[in-house]
């Protein structure tokens, strides 16, 4: 885990540093020697050296710099070895620390207990809220000083982000009119003494829920402002967020399940219906990129799509975009992936149409089918697809020749013995949806020669051409029916 200066302070606290931060990031990953010789640092690394090689004060005599950028730590009264030690231990304290948050976050563990990893360095209240301001929990809440604060944080039962815009301030007394994916020091209007660090918890692109963070004191503020982002990071995986039966898991999350079917119950699922923000036939959409196959390119293609004005919901897909729109958008879709990635370089499938969430397993097997149709770039449909992969996958079942109806091999004995062409003229008349005009044209016969085939084969066979299911029937078995003579 990289640090920042604020931690490494908040660490050495025992030597009661004196803190100077201007630009306080999570860049260090490192400790090396500070000497006189060293004419470019970087911020990759804290400088460890003699604080009285660099400044001209008797009371920095036998004291210690740590220096990162414009940012040092001066340690007056440190033993040189125990401080190195220490800084050192802050390192694997950490690393320890992220790992511990790698872990719970990838099991999918609850909030409380991602909270719980922080506690040791986070001393400060924190509560975590969904979008619609309900708490979800919380931790060290009884620091809250101020009583009327921490009664609202307590007994509200929603405080949404809309309540946030419009009653926190800034430092210069700025309305914030939002909170945003990085962390922002503000504070209640009503409450000016009780500063507050708050920021989204997001998954990918979509936005979760929200920490307010009330830090006392500049260290504490400072630690807030380095490891608030680093637990809403991980928070967007918590149970309460991801789990299958949840109501406040991702947008995205609850779409990828639903592509590779799996059961959700019915409230999750009339959630996302109703989140969906459109209704009527949907299409989902399956972009892959052929020549250039990497996340860069199919996070900015999602990001032109969720900019694009277009009802569509979009996540990365295994290796592919997957996109669901409403139906009458489909030439808008194509539109914006055109303009992102070249027309020879990406390979589409579409689906058939959809009513409903449900039925986004089918759509993705259907889209994902047209799409392995070819390895060439284009934008295959699956319905254009559709009865020539029936056919072929009929055909090739060893059962379906002992299921097409007897007709056809009644007719193809009649023709051997007969020198007659029944069976031909009955796969036509089928194939025509059983038009005399237009089967007669395509056979090259006269109107009345065909008249004459049907009543034989209607008197060698029994068919009447008036059921139909039975000329269902026929038409798909005069379909998988091979040609006489073909092997």
């Amino acid at each position: 885990m990289t640090l920042s200066m604020s931690l490494l302070a908040g660490y050495l606290e025992k030597y009661k540093p004196e803190v100077h931060i201007t630009d306080d990031r999570r860049t260090i990953s490192g400790i090396r020697f500070l000497t006189e010789q060293i004419s470019r640092s970087t911020l990759n690394y804290v400088y460890l050296g003699a604080a009285d090689r660099f400044f001209q004060d008797p009371k920095l005599t036998g004291g210690w710099i740590l220096a990162s950028g414009q940012n040092h730590l001066l340690c007056a009264d440190a033993d040189y070895e125990e401080l190195l030690n220490d800084v050192l231990s802050a390192f694997d304290f950490y690393n320890d620390l992220e790992q511990q948050l790698i872990i719970l976050s990838a099991r999918h563990e609850s909030a409380q207990d991602i909270l719980r990893v922080a506690a040791p360095v986070l001393s400060c209240a924190l509560v975590l809220f969904d979008l619609d301001g309900n708490r979800i929990t919380s931790l060290n809440e009884e620091r809250v000083t101020d009583p009327r604060l921490a009664v609202n944080l307590r007994e509200q039962k929603k405080l949404g982000t809309n309540v946030i815009s419009s009653t926190f301030l800034d430092r210069d007394g700025q309305v914030s009119h939002d909170l945003s994916d990085v962390p922002q020091l503000l504070h209640p209007k009503s409450h000016p003494q009780e500063e507050c660090v708050c920021m989204y918890v997001s998954r990918g692109e979509e936005h979760l829920g929200f920490i307010l963070c009330f830090p006392i004191g500049e260290q504490e503020i400072r630690t807030a402002m380095t490891l608030v982002p680093l637990l809403a990071g991980y928070l967007g995986d918590c149970d309460e967020f991801s789990s299958a039966g949840s109501l406040l898991q991702s947008e995205s999350g609850i779409f990828i399940r639903l592509l590779n079917g799996e059961e959700l119950l019915p409230p999750v699922l009339q959630r996302f219906e109703d989140n969906l923000g459109f209704s009527g036939s949907r299409q989902l959409f399956l972009i892959r990129s052929l020549r250039i196959q990497n996340y860069t390119i199919r996070h900015m293609l999602i990001d032109d799509l969720r900019k694009s004005g277009l009802h569509v919901l979009v996540a990365e897909y295994q290796d592919m975009t997957a996109v669901l729109a409403p139906e009458k958008e489909t030439e808008l879709v194509l539109r914006v992936v055109s303009r992102r990635i070249q027309t020879e370089n990406v390979s589409i499938g579409l689906s058939m149409p959809i009513q409903r969430p449900g039925q986004l397993h089918a759509a993705c097997r259907q889209a994902a089918f047209a799409l392995e149709q070819s390895p060439e770039p284009g934008i295959r449909r699956c319905q254009d697809l559709a009865m020539d992969y029936l056919l072929q996958t009929l055909s090739g079942d060893a059962m379906t020749e002992y299921l097409l109806h007897p007709a056809l091999s009644t007719l193809k004995s009649y023709d051997d013995e007969h020198n007659t062409e029944l069976f031909s003229s009955l796969c036509a008349y089928a194939d025509t949806g059983f038009s005399q005009a237009e089967t007669a044209e395509r056979l090259h016969i006269h109107l009345n020669t065909l008249k004459y085939r049907i009543r034989r084969i209607t008197e060698l066979t029994g068919i009447t051409f008036r059921d139909h299911q039975e000329n269902l029937y026929l038409q798909l078995s005069a379909a998988l029916c091979p040609s006489p003579g073909a092997p």
